[in-house]
């Protein structure tokens, strides 16, 4: 909306002169260009995955799937023990989402999904219906937390920190959370939700610094950010945003084992971009989240969802 509103700076020239493509990583650049041009110095690049209780997987029996089928074997399992599988909450529609996100990911495929979130490929196809199946047939199934539908993101998160719930779907912003809540590396970690599809990739999403149109020090602005994003400070100053998008930036291992963890773990993964950041709030708030909850709810058919979805989201903004 800013862009839009030729609200923001045209950062491509600051680019050019402090030459961020040298040091910034290209996803997080990529990520946050817009008609072309970059808007905005990025600051983070977050990766959404599973994160998981080692503890109830190791008295279940399971052991970290590499397969949607053992994913759902695994759910099985749970199930069996009370224990729910995915944790998460339907309040806001935001964090079931990453589940969709997930589902669609592994139904529609790589070029597919990229091309849906581009406003290239109509969401009426039979590959989204078979997504809003599985957020069904999870639902339906009880892989969920009861009534999540009810539950909020932070009520959620209680169930993992608890031990009530296997996994969750959260970024690296979680890790304090579980630390801070006593989980240790005995006890807690984290992977890569499976899709079956190669290459394997994970929600994600970047955040950034813009600089108003509107702004008299515009070249002061772009001095400090230019300061901020270089190695040195990023490794200093890492904790402050708890994520980097700094090629080489990573949490000190001595400091935080869990967080330098996940980062190298996540590093190995291309992102496909979360679905609230390819479309507007309007149509999110309006369109997609109401029909998630819906469809979980049987008061929609997933056929039903995939077309109207086309109508909100089929002219992309």
């Amino acid at each position: 909306p800013f862009i839009d509103a030729k609200a923001a700076t045209d950062m491509g020239p600051y680019f050019k002169k402090y030459n961020w493509n040298s040091i910034l990583i290209p996803a997080a650049v990529k990520a946050l260009e817009r008609n072309g041009t970059q808007w905005g110095a990025p600051i983070n690049l977050r990766a959404v995955t599973f994160h998981y209780r080692k503890d109830l997987f190791e008295k279940a029996g399971v052991k970290v799937p590499g397969t949607m089928a053992e994913l759902e074997a695994a759910c099985d399992k749970f199930k069996a023990q009370n224990v729910t599988c995915l944790d998460t909450g339907g309040t806001f529609g935001w964090h079931q989402m990453r589940v969709f996100d997930f589902f669609l990911e592994h139904t529609a495929g790589p070029d597919l999904h990229d091309q849906l979130l581009a406003g290239r490929a109509s969401w009426d196809r039979a590959e989204v219906v078979a997504a809003f199946a599985l957020l069904k047939k999870w639902h339906d199934k009880g892989w969920f937390p009861l009534g999540y539908g009810g539950l909020s993101p932070n009520q959620a998160q209680q169930l993992m920190l608890q031990g009530k719930a296997a996994m969750i779907p959260e970024g690296d912003w979680f890790v304090p959370t579980a630390v801070k809540a006593g989980l240790t590396d005995a006890n807690y970690g984290f992977f890569a939700p499976p899709t079956d599809r190669k290459p394997l990739r994970v929600d994600g999403f970047a955040e950034q610094y813009m600089i108003a149109a509107q702004s008299k020090n515009a070249d002061a602005v772009a001095h400090f950010m230019n300061w901020w994003l270089q190695p040195a400070t990023q490794n200093k100053h890492y904790m402050v945003h708890g994520s980097s998008a700094t090629q080489g930036a990573t949490p000190n291992a001595a400091e935080n084992p869990l967080g330098a963890a996940y980062k190298k773990m996540v590093a190995g993964y291309g992102t496909y971009t979360i679905m609230d950041q390819a479309f507007s709030k309007e149509q999110m708030d309006t369109g997609y989240f109401r029909l998630q909850t819906a469809v979980t709810a049987g008061q929609v058919t997933p056929e039903a969802a995939a077309k109207e979805l086309q109508q909100v989201l089929g002219a992309k903004p």
